[in-house]
């Protein structure tokens, strides 16, 4: 009858790029996972006080403090890298100030001038 007796097969053609759309799409779950999980004994993210900037160029940063926690938050809108003066935010971040981004375990250094990468978020734990 020209009908395979197997169970049902999956076909092994796939769309050009999509096992790059599955790797985007993990690393998203990954990244989302890790900040709830981060979230949940955190505070600061919900309570306390808040100090934001109007976005300029794309790029907005606030941050949230509450008792002895402290975070800053930097979120870049753009499709492309931006590089910005970091003396706008003076008031909460200092060249040579820092502390580690929760999303990649990495350093953050305040320099005067940085660069932040296309559609990128840095949620900076600046916790003592």
């Amino acid at each position: 009858s020209g009908r395979s007796s197997s169970p049902s097969r999956r076909s092994t053609v796939t769309r050009p790029g999509r096992s790059l759309q599955n790797s985007t799409a993990r690393r998203r779950a990954s990244t989302a996972k890790k900040i709830l999980k981060w979230r949940k004994g955190n505070e600061v993210i919900s309570k306390g006080n808040m100090t934001h900037f109007m976005p300029t160029n794309g790029i907005y940063l606030y941050q949230r403090k509450f008792k002895d926690k402290r975070i800053i938050v930097i979120m870049n809108g753009n499709d492309t890298a931006k590089s910005i003066d970091m003396s706008r935010y003076k008031e909460i971040l200092k060249p040579g100030e820092g502390g580690i981004d929760i999303i990649s375990g990495e350093p953050f250094i305040c320099s005067p001038r940085m660069e932040f990468a296309p559609r990128a978020s840095y949620i900076i734990d600046m916790t003592p």
